[in-house]
Formats: C-alpha cells, sequence, structure tokens
C-alpha cells in the first residue's frame, strides 16, 4: 500500500501544480486584462527610463538673491560737497565751469523720468575737479565731486548709458588708475544724483563694457587668470551673478578699455 500512497500523492501535486498554471496563465492573458495583477518586476523603472522627470536648470532669472552678491556704492570716491554749490543751468555742459580761467575736457548727461544730471571735467593748472550736477531750468546743484589729477590720482570718464535695459538712463562714472587707461572701478549714478553701486574692476586696471542683456561686465587678469564677471540688477539691488575664469583671448580690445564709449580727456 506504501508505492500507491506514494503514486496518490505525486498526482496531488500534479493536479496542483496544473491548476496553479492555469490560473497564472489566466492572468497573463491580455483577453482578461479585468484580472490582470501588476508585477513589480513589470512596473520598476530605472534611472535610464527616459519617462523619469527631469529638473530644469537654474537661470538668470530663478536664480536666488542670497546666491548673488550686492555690489553697494561703498568705495565711491564721489561724494557730495562739504558745501552746497549752485550755479546757472547750461544746455552745453561745457560751460558748467565754477573756477576761473578752468575749462571742461569732456562731460556727459543723463536724463531719465526722474531728472537730469551731468558728469564733467574741469581742469586748471595742476588741478582737476570730477564734479557731477543735478539741474532742472534755472539751476545746478553740485551733488558729488572729486579733486585730483589724472597724472598722482585716480580720475573719471563720464557716460551716459542705459545700463540696466529697463529705459531708464543712468551716469557712469568709468574710474581710471592714476596715468594710464586700465579701468580701476565704476560708480553707476542714477539722476537723483545718488551713487547706487562701485563696481570695484581692479586695483591694477581692468577692462569694462556692456553685458549682452542689460547690467555691466568686467575682466581682470591675475596670476595669468582672466576673470569675466557680469554685474545685472536684479532683486532690487546690482548684484554680481556670475563670475568665471576664460581665455585671454576673449577679453574685448576697447579703447582706453572701456566700452561705453571709451577714451580719456
Amino acid at each position: 500500500m506504501k508505492p500507491v500512497a506514494a503514486r496518490g500523492s505525486i498526482g496531488l501535486a500534479v493536479v496542483i501544480l496544473a491548476i496553479s498554471g492555469c490560473a497564472s496563465a489566466h492572468q497573463a492573458n491580455p483577453d482578461h486584462s479585468t484580472l490582470q495583477v501588476p508585477s513589480p518586476a513589470t512596473t520598476k523603472t530605472t534611472p535610464s527610463d527616459s519617462t523619469l522627470p527631469t529638473t530644469p536648470r537654474p537661470t538668470a532669472t530663478t536664480t536666488p538673491a542670497a546666491a548673488s552678491p550686492i555690489v553697494s556704492a561703498t568705495g565711491s570716491l564721489l561724494q557730495p560737497p562739504s558745501t552746497p554749490v549752485t550755479i546757472p543751468a547750461e544746455q552745453d555742459c561745457h560751460q558748467l565751469i565754477t573756477i576761473p580761467l578752468a575749462s571742461i575736457g569732456a562731460c556727459a548727461t543723463a536724463t531719465s523720468p526722474t531728472g537730469t544730471i551731468t558728469g564733467t571735467d574741469e581742469g586748471v593748472a595742476h588741478s582737476q575737479y570730477w564734479d557731477v550736477w543735478k539741474s532742472d531750468d534755472n539751476d545746478a546743484d553740485l551733488v558729488l565731486t572729486y579733486e585730483g589729477n589724472f597724472q598722482s590720482t585716480p580720475g573719471f570718464v563720464f557716460h551716459s548709458a542705459d545700463v540696466a535695459n529697463d529705459g531708464d538712463t543712468k551716469l557712469l562714472a568709468i574710474e581710471h588708475t592714476p596715468g594710464v587707461e586700465l579701468v580701476k572701478a565704476v560708480d553707476i549714478i542714477e539722476t537723483s544724483g545718488a551713487v547706487v553701486a562701485h563696481i570695484a574692476v581692479d586695483a591694477n586696471g581692468g577692462v569694462v563694457g556692456p553685458a549682452p542683456g542689460g547690467g555691466i561686465e568686467t575682466w581682470t587678469a591675475a596670476a595669468g587668470t582672466d576673470t569675466r564677471s557680469i554685474i545685472r540688477y536684479m532683486n532690487g539691488a546690482w548684484r554680481t551673478i556670475s563670475s568665471s575664469s576664460i581665455p585671454t583671448s576673449q577679453v574685448p580690445a576697447y579703447p582706453d578699455d572701456d566700452g561705453f564709449g571709451g577714451g580719456l580727456p
């Protein structure tokens, strides 16, 4: 009887396996999709799956403010005068002279909805005065000034430019190192007469110009490496939004290293 019992057990196992196989076949049958039970193996994805969501790369418009340091007005040589100075307004900025026998070598005027300001380079003998005037139809008030000499102190070249590319013109004061053409810094001056940003380019001098899409680009060379920085107005302040090393061949050759008009007086 033991051999029969063994054959019975084997037969029962065969029947169970057959029934299980039919159930599995029934679940895999595409004609009975309502009975299908997804297997973890058929729904698992891998990092190479093209359906995986991707994270968009950050752009300048999404850069957190904390990641772009503010460029303040600290360090500007142009400061308010110790005593108020008012002279008659002039249509020709070369006529905004305050010293007898002096002459104005260069000047520039910026006009926006908030006012009109003019930067002048007035010289006499061995002294020069770089002045910023805020004017109306009748008077010009001295709002910023710096006294020096191009040969022994830094000096300025003024430009009018829509540097933020927003239709609001600013006055730029390009600061040069003593006796040379290299740019040391750039001041951005609102037509209210306030310096809103002092961009230090390099103590030994560098290159400055307009950035594509608005803002200012600077290029400096140190220890055999050229650095390109971009400064733009964003999140309510002027900020350095990028700084990177570049080949020397990519540094532009502006006249007097000044891409906003160039030219020392």
